[in-house]
């Protein structure tokens, strides 16, 4: 989803159609929260992994999401709604703390609070879910934390957390 950008975004999203089936949809720029429910509307993949513009994927990652997302459908645990990484920096240390352990299940509020888990976290969500618990479009909102999100997702739901980071969040100078 592309809210307006008037960089080269749409360049470079462009040149990665060659190996990804990618659908760019491009909209004036509403705000993050319009965006995000207009992507996770448009959505047609069984699980979403939401990106800034200050993410990016290290290199072997979506492999490993893959791996693990393969590893989870022959679980058939349905009370499982997705997998959750770390996240680095770009000196390549982990923004926060790990988990308590490797592979645990757990909600993604008990984590946080009965676990201590801080820092920027990568989530890969069933879209079902998302969709099920999507927020309402809220007048002049432009930013709507993505936590209400994973708090309606916890009141039912767990997910499969794993000490390995998939991403690097360049914080963007005033972002």
């Amino acid at each position: 989803m592309n809210d307006g950008s008037s960089d080269d975004t749409i360049a470079v999203i462009e040149s990665f159609r060659d190996y990804l089936n990618l659908i760019i949809y491009t909209q004036n720029n509403q705000g993050r929260a319009n965006a995000l429910k207009k992507a996770i509307n448009l959505s047609t993949n069984e699980y979403l992994i939401f990106m800034d513009d200050e993410d990016y994927f290290i290199e072997g990652a979506l492999k490993e999401v893959m791996k693990d997302l393969k590893l989870l459908s022959l679980e058939k645990e349905e009370s499982i709604s997705g997998l959750v990484y770390l996240t680095n920096d770009i000196n390549g240390s982990n923004i926060g703390n790990s988990f308590k352990k490797d592979n645990m299940i757990s909600n993604l509020v008990e984590i946080v609070a009965d676990f201590k888990s801080v820092g920027d976290k990568k989530q890969v969500i069933k879209s079902k879910l998302i969709k099920e618990i999507l927020y309402k479009n809220i007048r002049n909102e432009r930013r709507v934390p993505t936590s209400i999100l994973w708090c309606r997702i916890s009141n039912n739901y767990k997910c499969r957390f794993f000490n390995k980071p998939i991403v690097v969040k360049d914080y963007l100078d005033g972002g």
